[in-house]
């Protein structure tokens, strides 16, 4: 397969399709030697670059270069599903050219080749990043922008508050630096470009900076609370980037009523409330509003650990989709993750991996506008994770991308179960009360070695008729209904804060141990509670960010026990 790599500047592209798996989902005979490559013929723009290529082998291979502008990063791998790694330097010639990375392996009669076509000398100008924003309150730091140009090249602006402090260059890669001034001052929002034209002015580009005014935020830990009093939404005030909760200056207000401090609680009557602030004389553009809702009914009880002196727990890995109707090109990890669920053991005919993954489908972003299955009240799920791209996949919360193909999510699935041991185990019990249109449960979880735990709840829907837009070369596979979906999140009920959804804080749980929380989900109407589901997960700290260590399905009216290993 041939692949047409653009690049805007040395930023690695996103793989839109490739997969070399074969068509039957059942894995082949392991005992004959293969070698196989997600691409085989890739080309590049004239442009530095990097890259990576999934390499699954019977043994272990290495890999080598024919050319010296092609070098290769990660060269080798053992038998499994691997990564080759590479990058291409900037072509500085006006020709185009070609090179060939060989992949051999232990098995002498075994080996591959992937071809590197890349175009001649860029005749245009190139910005790492197009564009730049800032908050009023945000000047005096110093902007590096890389830049490649064809030729000699300068910089200017009609902007008084953009300072060039470097505004020229020679051909090929370089920088541009710049810094804003204050706008703490100015009376509205403001935008100018940083204009970039080589010296004999036959070719040009700009970077365009925004600057808000200053302007007071205000933002929630969340929209909707229950009408029992206790339940709270904490608010934070913003002036320009700095928070000024604390000010004296500050005042939020519920309507026309300064409230006390920054929470709120209520014991009324489901309604919506509309928020508002002040610092001195200034205040928010815009309500925020906070909904009020009813307090769901009694959790049922903390599931019992019918086997308290075992730790040794069953682990799965969490996959997050990100997708939409209106995605050409999600068809693709749809694909991917169809293999993931179906491919079989040649001999055993078991499945390999359906029972060490959970699938979720987050519907969100610009490609769910109508989408029946969109995500509606947790539109930050996607920014928490650094989504910029669809498809996407998220595996155990861990940033980074995964490529629209079986062998990449396999290898990010084996990785994942590499990465980290199985620290805790989940129990779950849950109550579906009709009349109150709530579902209801309990978790608890026990851990395998002492550590910090967060939990988290997420309410899942099958069966939602959508129709797919389809990229005319997505391989469609006839076992596959791409307009029903699956796995579709309906509530995301695990927002520790604004911009992380890795759960609720359980504190320090001692190995054997266990602590619980509970978690509701109001229901909507629109929802099929026939198709409805619950998956629920524990994340860990690793260094300094939080990732899944294990989840769970559960049912919304039944019980899941704590899973061991035999």
């Amino acid at each position: 397969m041939k692949k047409i790599i653009k690049l805007l500047f040395w930023v690695a592209p996103l793989l839109l399709s490739g997969c070399f798996s074969d068509a039957n989902p059942e894995v082949e005979n392991p005992t004959a030697g293969s070698v196989k490559l997600s691409e085989v013929e890739l080309e590049f723009e004239g442009l530095p670059s990097t890259y990576s290529v999934e390499v699954e082998s019977t043994s272990a291979w290495s890999a080598q270069a024919s050319a010296d502008w092609i070098t290769i990063t990660k060269s080798s791998g053992n038998a499994g599903v691997e990564t080759l790694e590479f990058e291409v330097s900037l072509n500085e010639e006006d020709t185009s050219r070609n090179g060939v990375i060989s992949i051999t392996t232990d098995d002498p009669n075994v080996s591959a080749t992937l071809t590197i076509n890349q175009g001649a000398k860029p005749a245009n100008i190139y910005l790492y990043e197009e564009s730049f924003s800032f908050e009023a309150d945000e000047y005096d730091t110093t902007i590096v922008v890389n830049i490649y140009s064809p030729s000699a090249w300068s910089a200017q602006t009609s902007a008084d508050w953009i300072s060039i402090t470097k505004s020229s260059g020679d051909a090929g890669i370089g920088t541009l630096e710049f810094s804003v001034s204050s706008n703490e001052k100015g009376a509205a929002s403001r935008k100018d470009d940083i204009l970039i034209a080589t010296d004999d002015q036959n070719v040009s580009a700009k970077l365009t900076i925004n600057q808000e005014k200053l302007r007071v935020r205000l933002e929630a830990d969340k929209t909707t609370i229950y009408n029992d009093g206790e339940d709270k939404v904490t608010f934070t005030v913003f002036l320009g980037s700095k928070d000024v909760t604390n000010d004296p200056n500050t005042c939020i207000f519920d309507g026309e009523n300064q409230i006390d401090g920054n929470t709120f609680k209520s014991a009324e009557e489901p309604c919506t409330h509309k928020f508002s602030a002040m610092y001195g004389a200034m205040e928010t553009e815009s309500y925020m509003y906070v909904y009020v809702v009813k307090a769901p009914p009694t959790a049922p009880e903390v599931p019992t650990d019918n086997n308290p002196t075992k730790t040794n727990f069953k682990r799965r890995v969490l996959l997050t989709q990100f997708t939409g109707t209106g995605c050409q090109f999600c068809p693709y990890m749809v694909n991917a993750l169809y293999e993931m669920n179906n491919n079989k053991h040649y001999q055993t005919k078991e499945y390999l991996y359906r029972d060490k993954i959970v699938i979720a489908a987050a519907h969100i972003g610009d490609y769910a506008g109508n989408d029946p299955a969109r995500l509606e009240n947790d539109l930050t799920l996607d920014d928490a994770f650094g989504i910029s791209s669809f498809p996407s996949l998220i595996v155990d919360m861990v940033k980074g991308s995964v490529n629209s193909n079986y062998a990449s999510v396999k290898g990010a699935v084996d990785n994942a179960f590499k990465r980290t041991t199985t620290k805790g185990g989940i129990a779950v019990n849950a109550q579906y009360h009709s009349e109150e249109k709530f579902i209801v449960i309990n978790t608890l979880v026990k851990a395998a070695e002492t550590a910090e735990f967060r939990v988290g709840a997420w309410l899942l829907e099958d069966g939602i008729y959508g129709v797919q837009t389809m990229n005319s070369g997505v391989p469609k596979n006839p076992d596959i209904d791409y307009n029903n979906h699956d796995n579709c999140i309906r509530s995301a009920n695990s927002k520790h804060s604004y911009m992380d959804y890795t759960g609720f804080n359980l504190g320090t749980i001692t190995a054997g141990k266990t602590a619980s929380r509970e978690f509701s989900f109001p229901l909507k109407s629109a929802w099929n509670v026939e198709n409805l589901r619950l998956i629920v997960f524990i994340t860990t700290k690793e260094g300094n960010n939080w990732y899944v260590n294990n989840v769970v399905h559960a049912p919304i009216n039944g019980s899941v026990d704590f899973e061991y290993t035999k």
